[in-house]
């Protein structure tokens, strides 16, 4: 409470900032407000909570290895379903916006005495990636808070010694525990700091007994996520550490798939040479389209301009955070990870943090320069921070040429007409998710006991009636593990699996994807399979087994 009462109010100085949060909240807003279109929120962030409601309990769906991650977040979503459907849901990963900002500000206070926390707050707004997070149901924003909550804690532990902030941290740290996998990294890093930093003023048996308390507590509160995965395939974090644990049963997972998998982790970035790594802050910042988003580029400006501050006692703390945050994008950059910019979102309020004190400290300069020169400073930070705004965006697309180089997971054009109902939600989904009309013509028509081999994803929340992906291991036999001249087995498969009809996105067939396969070719179709929809982009098929 006492941090808290002395939030920062903002002063004259700061309106512009406040206007730039501001401005990003009420972009969030409108696009938060509207239909789920997301893919990962569609797949499972949304559709398995419906699962888990249908079934009264959390279901283990094999043919999507999904179904075993750590999904404690996804069960407030549930809950937010049942009482206000998907929008529910994405309301309150939007509350996450928010309370991140909030967050960040008391950290960067606890920290950067001197520091402006309205910077802080606003590099943490109007970075698009961030914002794009808070407007849909994904988790990687509400990993961020609980994971700042931690860090702050043991900031106030490591400056008060009141261990009563260590079981806090440690409550926090096993929350975040339960949302991702990517919450293990930081506490193996939290834990290292810790250890580190205890041993200065405790001897290494008290320094160890505060890390193992610590540890023990975090893991205790996220273990039923991990102990069911392990009960259910062997592999308590499924599927990452397939060569360690391995997975069962064989329909599970194979080296196959991790293969597939790792190629799909793999294709973002560039490849982890030692000039590409000296290089990866210029790229991430600048080729954000090759990283799936962008944080903007003030944290490329602001970060290294803070890195040479006077170390003192109410600093040092800093120093330790900037060096867990670099900890963390090191595992990041290392090949047991993905170039994903939003598996990043974790630290970023930890960097706005140290940004917003390389931020006075080109304000300190530039006023010890030139005549108003802070004052440049800060008009220079408020315009990048402007250019973070979804209006913007295309700024940021250096790379882009016509459909190649498209920066992802932004916010671009906001869904104001069908926020305010100029637009049906029936022709905004049709517009925006490919599917929707092929899987709305599934559930009016097709019987309740069908099942679809399913060419399509990102769209399950809004399928009515049960399907297996063509890509799960389980269809193997029927779909990639069959050639084409070998339609007759194809139609085994199916019959045996009790697949009903096939859903096929059509630019499959134009890549030649699908040609390669049995289920795919022109005469799996004249003999077995009978066209019953079609769209400009996707065909439905029923099956009928032709003559043995």
């Amino acid at each position: 409470m006492r941090a808290l009462r002395s939030f920062s109010i903002p002063q004259r100085a700061d309106v512009a900032f406040v206007v730039c949060v501001s401005a990003a909240v009420a972009c969030g807003l409108i696009a938060v407000l509207a239909p789920e279109t997301e893919y990962d929120a569609l797949w499972y962030h949304l559709y398995l909570p419906v699962r888990w409601l249908a079934a009264g309990r959390p279901v283990d769906l094999i043919e999507d290895y999904i179904s075993l991650y750590p999904l404690a977040w996804e069960m407030l979503y549930g809950g937010a379903m049942a009482l206000g459907g998907p929008v529910a849901a994405k309301v309150l990963h939007f509350v996450c916006l928010p309370l991140v900002a909030v967050t960040t500000s008391l950290l960067t206070m606890q920290l950067f005495p001197r520091a402006n926390p309205w910077i802080a707050t606003a590099l943490v707004v109007t970075a698009p990636t961030i914002l794009w997070e808070s407007t849909t149901a994904y988790i990687d924003l509400a990993l961020a808070w609980y994971l700042a909550l931690a860090v702050y804690a043991l900031v106030r532990y490591d400056t008060s010694q009141d261990r009563r902030w260590i079981v806090v941290g440690a409550v926090v740290m096993g929350t975040a525990l339960g949302i991702k996998h990517l919450g293990l990294v930081a506490l193996a890093i939290t834990a290292i700091i810790l250890a580190f930093r205890e041993t200065r003023i405790a001897t290494s048996r008290d320094a160890a007994r505060t890390v193992v308390v610590f540890t023990a507590i975090a893991l205790a509160i996220a273990s039923p996520w991990y102990v069911r995965a392990y009960a259910a395939s062997g592999n308590p974090v499924f599927p990452e550490m397939y060569s360690v644990f391995g997975a069962t049963p064989e329909t599970r997972w194979s080296p196959d798939a991790e293969r597939s998998l790792r190629r799909f982790k793999n294709h973002f970035g560039r490849s982890r040479t030692m000039a590409h790594l000296a290089t990866l802050p210029w790229d991430v910042t600048i080729h954000g389209a090759s990283y799936g988003g962008t944080f903007g580029p003030l944290f490329l400006i602001l970060v290294p301009a803070a890195a040479s501050w006077r170390r003192r006692p109410r600093t040092s703390a800093g120093l330790v955070v900037l060096a867990g945050s670099a900890a963390y994008i090191a595992v990041w950059a290392s090949p047991i990870s993905s170039f994903q910019m939003r598996f990043l979102v974790p630290v970023v309020p930890m960097l706005a943090a140290v940004a917003a004190h390389g931020a006075m400290r080109i304000r300190d300069a530039a006023d010890a320069t030139v005549r108003h020169g802070g004052a440049a400073a800060t008009t220079f930070i408020v315009v990048l921070l402007v250019m973070n705004l979804p209006p913007a965006i295309e700024w940021h697309e250096r790379d882009r040429v016509k459909w190649a180089g498209w920066l992802t997971h932004v916010v671009r054009g906001l869904p104001v007409g069908v926020v305010v109902g100029v637009e049906k939600e029936d022709d905004y989904l049709a517009r925006v998710v490919p599917s929707y009309r092929a899987w709305r013509f599934i559930d009016r028509v097709l019987p309740p006991s069908s099942l679809v081999l399913s060419f399509s994803g990102g769209d399950n929340l809004y399928s009515g009636r049960s399907r297996i992906p063509g890509d799960a291991l389980v269809a193997h036999e029927a779909t990639w593990g069959v050639e084409a001249g070998e339609e007759r087995v194809a139609v085994r498969a199916l019959t045996q699996l009790g697949i009903t009809h096939v859903l096929f996105d059509k630019r499959q067939f134009e890549s030649g994807s699908l040609r390669t396969i049995a289920v795919g070719t022109a005469q799996m179709q004249r003999c077995c399979l009978a066209l019953v929809y079609e769209d400009d982009r996707f065909a439905l098929y029923e099956v009928r087994p032709g003559p043995s």
